[in-house]
């Protein structure tokens, strides 16, 4: 089946040695990741060490019932074609 990489709940399979590497990163990182949460609070939902990146240092992923970069570009130009603009800028924010 196919899953979508931008989601949260995305699960990769691990060996036991990737698993003990996460283990100990986010041993590491501990502070680093409550530092986030505290600084991005009502920003971000969760904070968390991962496996799934391998050149960059973060990145922001929907949740598992977020809503899609795209969907929200298309329920945006709906709203601004019916002259609701207002009303949706205050529920995705």
């Amino acid at each position: 089946s196919l899953t979508d990489a931008a989601k949260g709940d995305l699960e990769l399979p691990v060996d036991e040695e990737t698993k003990a590497k996460k283990e100990e990163a986010t041993k590491d990182l501990e502070e680093v990741c409550d530092w986030l949460k505290s600084t991005l609070t009502g920003k971000v939902t969760k904070v968390e060490v991962s496996t799934r990146l391998t050149d960059s240092p973060a990145a922001l992923v929907q949740g598992a019932y977020g809503m899609s970069p795209t969907m929200q570009r298309y329920m945006k130009a709906q709203a601004v074609a019916s002259g609701q603009e207002d009303m949706l800028n205050a529920n995705m924010n």
